[in-house]
């Protein structure tokens, strides 16, 4: 016996006249799906675990950024030699 959703009559049979469903009917349908579910199951951490990595990487790339800028602005002075500064072409 395979239960799908439109199967909701069916279900309601089995229950009538057996007392209910049995567990067998539930082992079933849970054995025959449970690829699908695993791959749900699989794709919904993926899918999550990219999120955080890339708002984590995101983050941390512009606090790089921000501590380069801040190096780069306290060097920038040593680094060049006094007078005008040199023309770049």
């Amino acid at each position: 016996l395979q239960v799908v959703a439109d199967d909701a009559p069916a279900l309601r049979e089995v229950q009538r006249e057996e007392g209910g469903p049995p567990l067998a009917l539930f082992t079933l349908y849970f054995a025959e799906r449970w690829g699908v579910i695993r791959h749900d199951l699989e794709m919904f951490f993926t899918l999550g675990s990219r999120q955080r990595l890339k708002a984590r990487l995101l983050a941390e790339g512009e606090r790089l950024a921000t501590e380069v800028e801040r190096l780069a602005d306290e060097y920038r002075p040593k680094l060049q030699p006094p007078g005008p500064a040199p023309v770049v072409r």
